[in-house]
């Protein structure tokens, strides 16, 4: 009995010692891990809050986030300060600030004056959603934006940034609907610059303002349009690019309200996607310089009635053309050696497609002209070859085609259902299978 007695006060004083322990090991822990929220002062008495960058060099970042700390580590925590204290119309954000320290964020006694530190950074995300903000300008002491960093600031109508800028995420302006230009100072950097308040990257158009105005125009000075610059622009209806501008993927998908699109001699490609759904596109002449449509590029251009092609164009890719319903006529320059799959299909309204004396194209891809349902005859050049499965299928208005005697083979389906042809003689070397007329219920002897 003794010894049992004995053995439970001991795991009881065991017990109550490890508690100790533990009730201390959280108080120290508490002591460790100390919120921190450094901050400076704007001009109208608001805050913005940052983080140390480095002690040594006495530098911040901006970011809305408090951090503890243990030693020199930073450790973020979920604790959000809003930004927009500070955030207020016309904001110009100084290179060097007074830093301020709150060693403990829910005692206003505890506030610390660090002294002079220098803002070379704008973090992800740190001022987002600042919806009063109107205009910002950055420092020259500025060195990198992060990723969707004003990302939210709907009444943002300007942003000036320096021209000492090393690192910007094409992302920082994300959903600043009403943002007008983006301004970079004169200065001695190369790489980042503005062009009628679009932001530029070493002779590149990287990023347009969702609120730029309705005119664009692209000089020869430019290299390229990166992805997607100019996406989902609703004000744009008239873009202009001039001689040795390569445009890329994307570059002005679904412009909605683009009717106006001169290409001028010295374009050499036009990308996959790169004017896809401009909904309001009504005329497009491809200058000869153009070697390559390439897919989708102009697939989905609702109200798209004349385009030329000028000798010089070599491929017209895949879907190019896709679902252009109102496409009356097309004409292929002899320069033009590929048709490739999906090309024209959908285009019910084209009625009209001719070939240039000599054309080159050898091949018409799959699906190229399916459910063109207004076409009603069509010529081959002599230098054509195949025409591609399903190549014509659906095209119920067709009443005459005219083949070469060179051409090769006719693939599966491709006049399938076209149920008013009545007029073809297919060469006796010619690879005809069984499905390629099926439902041409007007053929005789076929």
């Amino acid at each position: 009995m003794f010894k049992k007695q004995l053995y439970q006060n001991t795991t009881g004083q065991l017990i109550g010692l490890v508690f100790l322990f533990l009730l201390q090991s959280v108080n120290l822990f508490a002591i460790q891990y100390e919120a921190k929220a450094y901050y400076f002062e704007t001009g109208n008495g608001g805050r913005i809050y940052c983080k140390i960058e480095s002690e040594q060099n006495r530098t911040v970042t901006i970011n809305n986030v408090i951090t503890t700390s243990r030693g020199d580590n930073f450790l973020r925590v979920n604790k959000h300060y809003r930004v927009d204290q500070g955030a207020k119309d016309d904001l110009e954000i100084p290179s060097s600030v007074t830093l301020m320290y709150l060693s403990d964020i829910e005692d206003k006694n505890t506030l610390i004056n660090l002294g002079v530190y220098y803002v070379v950074g704008i973090d992800n995300e740190s001022m987002a959603n600042c919806k009063s903000l109107t205009s910002i300008t950055l420092p020259n002491s500025i060195k990198k934006i992060g990723s969707k960093a004003f990302q939210g600031c709907t009444n943002l109508k300007t942003i000036n940034l320096p021209a000492t800028l090393e690192k910007v995420e094409v992302d920082f302006v994300d959903g600043c609907n009403s943002l007008e230009s983006i301004n970079i100072k004169d200065g001695n950097n190369l790489k980042f610059y503005s062009l009628d308040g679009i932001l530029c990257y070493n002779g590149e158009m990287i990023l347009c303002p969702l609120g730029y105005r309705n005119e664009v125009i692209i000089p020869s000075s430019i290299k390229a349009v990166r992805a997607g610059v100019f996406a989902n622009h609703e004000q744009i209806f008239s873009v202009t690019i001039n001689s040795g501008v390569s445009i890329k993927d994307g570059a002005f998908k679904n412009c909605s309200n683009l009717n106006k699109l001169t290409l001028n001699n010295g374009i050499r490609e036009i990308a996959n996607e790169a004017f896809k759904d401009c909904v309001s596109l009504e005329q497009v002449n491809i200058p000869g310089s153009v070697k390559s449509i390439e897919g989708n590029a102009f697939k989905g251009c609702l109200s798209l009635v004349s385009v030329t092609f000028n000798e010089g164009l070599n491929y017209i890719n895949y879907s190019a053309f896709q679902d252009c319903l109102l496409l009356r006529k097309v004409h292929f320059p002899k320069s033009l050696k590929t048709i490739y799959s999906e090309a024209f299909m959908g285009c019910s309204e084209l009625r009209e497609v001719t070939f240039s004396e000599g054309c080159l194209c050898d091949n018409i891809g799959s699906s190229a002209f399916n459910f063109c349902t207004s076409l009603a005859q069509i010529k081959f050049p002599a230098a054509m070859k195949t025409i591609g499965e399903k190549a014509f299928m659906g095209c119920t208005a067709l009443e005459t085609v005219v083949l070469n005697p060179q051409i090769q083979e006719l693939c599966r389906y491709a006049f399938f259902g076209c149920t008013n042809l009545s007029s073809i003689k297919v060469p006796t070397k010619t690879k005809v299978y069984e499905e390629t007329f099926m439902y041409c219920n007007l053929l005789q002897g076929l």
